[in-house]
């Protein structure tokens, strides 16, 4: 009895984990709810740095932020400029610091870095970290962010 009890269990996680995955990178809102904003529709369809940050986007991004207006995180249309305007500290640009947040936010505060211990306490929600992501991938998806908001201005 108690081993068919555990099989059962076993099939019931089993289906909750491969629910869980599928649903992992599915969006839950449209863009509709973003008016304006054309975010699959590449400005330039010669530039292949738009597509590639658009897959980086929606994969690590999209669930909590959206480009134009805050979500759980706060717009990312801006972000770069934002971040560069902020300055340099203990020998980074605020690029820098930047992509050091976008991996591992806490790194930053730990720093002492103004502008980075200012953003953590603008939010109530803590950023996933993403120490798996490289300078190109951020600077990809920061390309996306800031050419798709740039095109919806106009």
């Amino acid at each position: 009895m108690n081993k068919r009890i555990n099989i059962l269990i076993g099939l019931a996680a089993g289906v909750l984990l491969a629910i869980c995955l599928l649903l992992w990178n599915v969006p839950f809102y449209k863009e509709a709810v973003q008016p304006g904003l054309a975010e699959d529709q590449n400005p330039n369809p010669r530039d292949e740095r738009w597509e590639k940050g658009r897959l980086l986007f929606r994969s690590h991004c999209n669930s909590c932020h959206y480009i134009d207006r805050s979500g759980l995180g706060p717009a990312l249309a801006g972000a770069t400029q934002r971040w560069h305007t902020a300055g340099s500290y203990q020998g980074k640009t605020g690029d820098e610091w930047m992509k050091m947040w976008v991996r591992n936010w806490k790194d930053v505060v730990a720093a002492g870095y103004p502008y980075g211990v200012n953003m953590a306490k603008t939010r109530a929600v803590e950023m996933n970290q993403f120490i798996n992501l490289t300078d190109r991938q951020i600077d990809l998806i920061f390309h996306y962010v800031d050419v798709t908001a740039e095109a919806s201005d106009k």
